[in-house]
């Protein structure tokens, strides 16, 4: 029985990032080191001022025992994406409650 709630909780992201890629969203972002927004295909690098994130939603990931957090991003010069950040629940079986920071939230205090 749990393995199949792990299967159906990673669904629910596979279904979402699908989703978002549908719309137009195809680029994979992440944060790098210097405090940039680096796309994974193209290798292509933004400054914070040069992108808008925005927290889509929010899925509890029981295979890595995380939060899964969905952006979205659009960079200026008309490029689309998702980024995905993790955090660890307080309290796991409280999907939505004591959510630690997440690497995003340091990323945007640092500006």
């Amino acid at each position: 029985m749990k393995s199949k709630l792990k299967n159906i909780a990673r669904k629910e992201l596979s279904v979402r990032i699908e989703h978002l890629h549908n719309m137009g969203y195809s680029n994979d972002y992440v944060l790098t080191t210097d405090r940039k927004v680096s796309c994974l295909q193209d290798r292509s690098s933004y400054c914070y001022d040069q992108v808008t994130m925005q927290l889509i939603d929010h899925v509890y990931d029981d295979a890595v025992q995380q939060f899964c957090h969905i952006h979205t991003v659009s960079t200026n010069d008309g490029q689309k994406g998702i980024i995905l950040s993790y955090s660890e629940a307080a309290k796991p079986r409280q999907r939505y409650c004591g959510v630690k920071r997440t690497a995003i939230d340091a990323f945007w205090e640092a500006y």
